[in-house]
């Protein structure tokens, strides 16, 4: 691992600054829908969501270091995107984890010791989206509500890299330096 000023600890390195590789968006993804198998299996209500996944993207610092490769990674950041149907929304304050395992990437020394890898934090969004419209739907649902403190402002300030469905694997969903019209 590469040491950019920062000093490693017993546990782990703060910061990852090695690259995020189609491999690793891969290994995400899988992590992800394991992730998201376990909610639907335990919640009736999120349960109707499954069908209604259209787009997985890794979002915030670990997006930016996907593009720069300086930002570092502290933990990785996935956002689960949905088809809103009717009245229904997905539990916005669902927040699954995962753990990305033994890698290069190492871990943070802030997590519990029961991680051996990055942490993945897993979020989820019922938007306006239809299959066939994923990116679409996601970059309008961004421009439309970014200049709110909401979940789409923030993350309308940063980037979003798509990792599912595996035909956007790596393509830019979000980027706020390239989004300004």
């Amino acid at each position: 691992m590469v040491d950019r000023g920062l000093t490693p600890t017993m546990n782990g390195w703060e910061r990852s600054y090695q690259p995020i590789t189609v491999e690793d968006l891969q290994r995400l993804s899988q992590l992800a829908h394991a992730a998201l198998k376990s909610l639907f299996d335990r919640k009736e209500y999120s349960s109707q969501f499954a069908s209604r996944l259209r787009c997985i993207c890794l979002g915030q610092g670990s997006a930016m270091h996907f593009f720069d490769g300086v930002t570092g990674i502290k933990d990785f950041d996935l956002w689960c995107f949905f088809e809103k149907f009717g009245n229904a929304a997905f539990p916005h304050r669902w927040r699954g984890n995962a753990d990305f395992g033994l890698s290069s990437h190492g871990r943070w020394p802030g997590d519990p010791d029961a991680f051996t890898g990055r942490r993945i934090d897993l979020m989820g969004r019922s938007i306006p989206i239809a299959e066939g419209d994923e990116l679409d739907g996601i970059r309008r649902w961004l421009k439309d509500n970014r200049d709110r403190t909401n979940t789409p402002g923030l993350l309308a300030k940063k980037c979003l890299v798509g990792i599912w469905p595996e035909r956007f694997i790596g393509q830019s969903v979000w980027r706020e330096t390239t989004q300004k019209s």
